[in-house]
């Protein structure tokens, strides 16, 4: 991975070169003219180095490179596969390392897992969805080390990290649904019409004879 590491690194720092020349004041046209040139030769030696390089396997939301002589001396990579529309160097650097972060931890599948039933649809969504299935793995790892013959305050402290996982993980849930939604709640109001004689039952009450009736 050393030579896409090290693609991604120059591209960062050809990707802030140009950025640098573009903001750059110039005392003078002679300044101009050279700052342009280097803007511009920054920028394309950027987009060079974050071309993909090699064989790019793209499933499971995630990007990684697979070099065969790696394969045979890392059988782990077998495990490491993600997806993106379109990855660049930086992005399969990124996701390679999330994918590593996951195995070490060993949540990789069900992180995977997370991060496909959530469909997370960039790199935040991603980490916050292994950091879920961190979180749900560590409570259910907890859950299970209580027993009967344990004494009371071992088991209420190993309950109590138990619990503060589940709602780390249910934090993370809410976390997800705000960024999707801003953090707006949407109110649903119904207007339902029961003509005379007719009953209508809302929020578990009844009425007879009721018109224009609003639920909220």
């Amino acid at each position: 991975m050393k030579r896409i590491e090290n693609r991604a690194q120059n591209a960062i720092r050809a990707k802030l070169k140009a950025l640098r020349c573009a903001e750059t004041r110039p005392e003078s046209l002679t300044q101009e003219v050279i700052n342009q040139a280097e803007g511009e030769r920054a920028q394309a030696e950027a987009e060079e180095m974050m071309k993909p390089i090699g064989r790019i396997v793209l499933e499971a939301g995630e990007a990684l490179h697979v070099d065969a002589r790696e394969l045979e001396y890392n059988p782990t990579f077998d495990r490491l596969c993600n997806t993106l529309e379109k990855p660049n160097m930086i992005s399969v650097k990124a996701s390679e390392e999330r994918m590593e972060a996951a195995l070490k931890a060993g949540v990789l599948e069900i992180a995977v897992d997370a991060a496909e039933s959530a469909r997370a649809s960039n790199s935040i969504e991603k980490m916050l969805a292994h950091q879920m299935a961190a979180s749900h793995k560590l409570a259910m790892m907890l859950v299970t080390r209580i027993n009967d013959q344990m004494a009371p305050a071992d088991a209420g402290r190993l309950s109590n990290a138990a619990a503060r996982m589940m709602l780390a993980f249910q934090s993370g849930v809410l976390t997800l649904h705000k960024s999707r939604t801003g953090g707006k709640q949407v109110v649903v109001v119904q207007h339902v019409d029961v003509s005379s004689g007719g009953q209508a039952v809302v929020a578990g009450s009844m009425n007879a004879d009721v018109k224009g009736l609003t639920e909220r």
